[in-house]
């Protein structure tokens, strides 16, 4: 009866001493804040009047006026009648010179082709061909955009019911990404083939097709 006194004994005081020890200061909130990413920062601060496209790190923000996509990357000028339009600027270090008829629209983006046939598919606005010399292919609808241009997929589906925003996977070759594309009201104002010339534009300025 001794020893078992001893062992219990023992065994309290080695329970005691771990509870006796103080516990570890909690984290403080600054210490908690995770910065944020340059993306993140982006899509922050973009507005209702901006396209905004992510892949993996690489975004891409542009200003969406009736007559106008601008932005540090893209500058392109809407003008013309409906069915027969111009889409002039720049885009990185090259001049885009496009025309867009009702159901294509084609072109050069510096010295390389655009040539898109558009159409409607069930509702959905379908785009075809080639995009600064990439070959493309666009499906874009209320609730899915999937597109191909060169070697880069986008799998998206729609995630704000009141706005345009998709989200999924982008992937160049074996590298697969997270993947965002918001599309502000103007822009799906503009016309089809406008518009698939918008976004083909956009998403070989995110770096889509290298």
């Amino acid at each position: 009866m001794r020893w078992m006194g001893l062992v219990v004994l023992g065994a309290g005081l080695v329970f005691g001493g771990c509870a006796s020890e103080p516990a570890a200061p909690a984290a403080s909130p600054a210490q908690e804040a995770k910065p944020m990413e340059p993306h993140e920062k982006a899509a922050a601060s973009a507005t209702n009047e901006d396209a905004f496209l992510r892949a993996g790190r690489q975004f891409l923000v542009v200003r969406v006026s009736p007559g106008n996509l601008l932005s540090p990357q893209i500058n392109v000028d809407r003008s013309g009648k409906p069915g027969d339009e111009a889409l002039r600027g720049w885009m990185g270090s090259g001049a885009v010179n496009l025309t867009a008829k009702e159901r294509e629209v084609s072109g050069l983006v510096g010295s390389s082709p655009l040539r898109l046939r558009v159409s409607r598919e069930a509702g959905a606005l379908r785009a075809e061909g080639l995009v600064a010399g990439q070959m493309t292919d666009l499906r874009l609808d209320e609730d899915r955009m999937d597109v191909q241009v060169g070697s880069c997929g986008f799998v998206l589906t729609r995630t704000a019911r009141m706005g345009h925003e998709y989200e999924g996977m982008a992937s160049c070759g074996a590298a697969a990404m997270p993947a965002q594309v918001r599309l502000p009201a103007e822009l799906l104002r503009w016309r089809d083939a406008d518009l698939s010339a918008a976004l083909g534009l956009m998403l070989v300025g995110l770096g889509g097709g290298r």
